[in-house]
């Protein structure tokens, strides 16, 4: 087995895959963001499925959620509206 000095950096950091609802963690950052877009006179929606399980990072899933509403808020034309829409595949 390889010393961890050895290993690529990425393999030294990865951090281990979970099942997570992803339906209830844009739930809770869309909720965390309502109040920002509201200020900024803008709309936030979000729709689809409650309860949908993926296989991941819940840290970085939450940071890519984060990255994507962020962005939304900031290059909406004023009054806009975003919609967060988490379909059943």
């Amino acid at each position: 087995m390889a010393h961890p000095q050895q290993l690529p950096r990425h393999h030294r950091c990865a951090r281990p895959y979970e099942d997570v609802d992803l339906g209830e963690l844009v739930d809770q950052e869309t909720m965390s963001y309502e109040v920002v877009f509201f200020e900024q006179g803008l709309a936030l929606d979000s729709r689809g499925e409650e309860h949908v399980t993926v296989r991941g990072n819940q840290v970085e899933l939450r940071q890519v959620v984060d990255i994507l509403l962020d962005n939304a808020r900031k290059y909406s034309n004023p009054g806009g509206k975003t919609v967060v829409e988490l379909p059943m595949a």
